[in-house]
């Protein structure tokens, strides 16, 4: 893996940056100080308060969702209904059994039927930010799945990169060097940013994987999922399917590769298929399914 682009040891402001950004109520304070669009909600810093604002703030909504200001991967968050038969403090009480009882608080937003979820993956270097890719995230339970890149080509994109290019600015001035990535929710043809990830994820490990296995020059297109499939294969038994298929050949047009054994562990694949476009990235990928017994999902998500 390439080492982040510090030109001198990282110093205090570019580590308290990181707190910040990282931090889903900080990070709503700073992207709306740069003028970007967030979903309607609030903060909380003790569950008694939580329960307070949130029965408040659900007088006139359907549902918010609720998330822990420090956490990832979507742990901890929950949907709290309005209409629901329990009433908002019983949800939400039985929805924070096992989080910690000192945390640093929560945000909740309106939670929105998002068209789509993208993301936007960027560098930053002592000469600024750049743009590394974007794509489509896959969500499953409120949680990151999985990616399918480049994005769709929508009439918001331009702007979705720009606001990314705001906050690579403001880490950029907080001395932060290397890579982050700012997801966005889309309503038809307007947008709000949820969430900004100061660090490497699972979309930039992919990325790296496809550079790195790729043929000159890189695959242009791929996608990546965590989904449950077979459980009577083996690891070894579905990648000698994968061979058979033609699946795992370095010169096919796609390539899967399951990039780790967790089938065992948690009776999930991980899987990421690469390719020079997008057409024969989702053939392979429809193939890869058959293959491992995978039953389809939809692609957009509510986060």
């Amino acid at each position: 893996m390439p080492v982040l682009p510090y030109s001198t040891p990282p110093d205090e402001t570019a580590l308290q940056a990181v707190r910040l950004l990282n931090s889903k109520i900080n990070f709503r304070r700073i992207v709306q100080s740069l003028g970007l669009p967030i979903a309607a909600g609030g903060q909380a810093a003790t569950a008694a308060e939580l329960v307070a604002k949130l029965s408040e703030f659900l007088q006139n909504r359907q549902s918010a969702i609720v998330k822990p200001d420090l956490s990832g991967g979507g742990w901890g968050s929950t949907v709290i209904h309005a209409d629901a038969a329990e009433p908002v403090a019983h949800q939400l009480t039985r929805a924070l059994v096992g989080q910690p009882e000192r945390c640093n608080g929560w945000v909740f937003e309106e939670f929105l039927p998002f068209d789509a979820v993208p993301s936007v993956q960027m560098l930053v270097t002592d000469e600024g930010p750049s743009e590394l890719f974007g794509g489509d995230q896959r969500v499953e339970d409120l949680s990151w799945a999985g990616m399918v890149t480049p994005a769709a080509d929508r009439p918001v994109q331009e702007r979705l990169v720009k606001a990314a290019f705001m906050v690579g600015d403001w880490l950029h001035g907080y001395s932060y060097r290397g890579v982050f990535g700012l997801d966005c929710g889309l309503l038809g043809d307007s947008y709000v940013v949820t969430e900004a990830n100061v660090r490497r994820t699972g979309a930039t490990h992919v990325a790296e994987l496809a550079r790195r296995l790729g043929p000159p020059g890189g695959f242009g297109h791929w996608r990546c999922d965590t989904r449950r499939g077979r459980l009577d294969l083996s690891f070894e038994t579905a990648v000698r399917r994968l061979d058979r298929a033609g699946l795992g050949d370095h010169n096919a047009p796609a390539r899967v590769i399951l990039t780790t054994d967790a089938h065992i562990q948690e009776g999930v694949w991980r899987y990421a298929v690469l390719g020079q476009d997008g057409e024969c990235v989702a053939e392979a990928e429809q193939q890869l399914h058959e293959l491992l017994g995978i039953r389809p999902r939809s692609a957009a998500g509510s986060r």
